[in-house]
């Protein structure tokens, strides 16, 4: 039996079933690939996309905001949103099946990346951008995927990169994740940009904001950096 979209004016646009599969795996998830190459420039590159997640199959929508830059004959359900930038399932016709597009409403492009999901799924690859500066200007996602993929080398360079991060409350979750499954020389590093956070933006940081990290640095190998980082914060 087939299952169909909920956000459409008509019910007759059906859920490929590659799609729901993979959608009762991955739930709203970071992916693990985020890398696509493609034939033409997209605002990503000069032949590559990115994406990092997919929407929960319930937060599909074919409403973008967008609707008056659309041109393309059809209807489309999109699956993963970046700003203006959105991959959907594109139907001509509503007992057709559907293609995978990428519409970019910033640049006006759009380009068919793949004529099944399950065909989209393999040709995406993991591709890690080496850490700079410019991570200050990433998505969440962006950050939380390669935080979670990096070697130890570029972790460590990460850490300077995001060092004035605004959001201090999402540096924390990342950190704090990489602390627990990392190196000792990684949680050394940590550690120590914990206490440069107190240093540098003790000010901008919530109340509260020591309190997980007194558990998780509470290691032998970091516990005098963590005292360090108590004295530091209560002066």
């Amino acid at each position: 039996m087939s299952s169909y979209w909920t956000d459409s004016k008509n019910t007759n646009y059906s859920i490929p079933n590659d799609y729901l599969e993979f959608s009762q795996l991955n739930t709203d998830t970071l992916l693990d690939k985020n890398f696509l190459s493609t034939i033409e420039p997209t605002s990503y590159g000069f032949d590559f996309l990115e994406t990092y997640r997919f929407l929960s199959i319930e937060k599909v929508t074919s409403t973008t905001g967008y609707e008056h830059e659309q041109t393309l004959a059809g209807t489309t359900f999109y699956f993963a949103i970046d700003g203006p930038r959105m991959i959907g399932f594109h139907y001509l016709e509503e007992n057709v099946s559907p293609v995978i597009l990428f519409a970019d409403f910033e640049t006006l492009n759009t380009m068919v990346l793949a004529t099944s999901f399950t065909k989209f799924i393999a040709k995406m690859s993991q591709h890690l951008f080496t850490p700079e500066e410019a991570m200050l200007n990433w998505s969440h996602d962006k950050i939380t995927f390669h935080l979670k993929y990096y070697n130890q080398e570029d972790f460590l360079t990460s850490l300077n990169a995001l060092e004035d991060l605004p959001d201090k409350t999402f540096w924390t979750q990342q950190m704090a994740r990489r602390f627990i499954e990392g190196t000792v020389e990684e949680q050394l590093a940590i550690a120590n940009a914990v206490l440069e956070q107190v240093l540098y933006f003790k000010r901008k940081l919530p109340a509260d904001w020591l309190n997980d990290w007194l558990s998780i640095l509470a290691l032998p190998h970091t516990k005098q950096l963590l005292t360090e980082i108590t004295n530091e914060w209560r002066n």
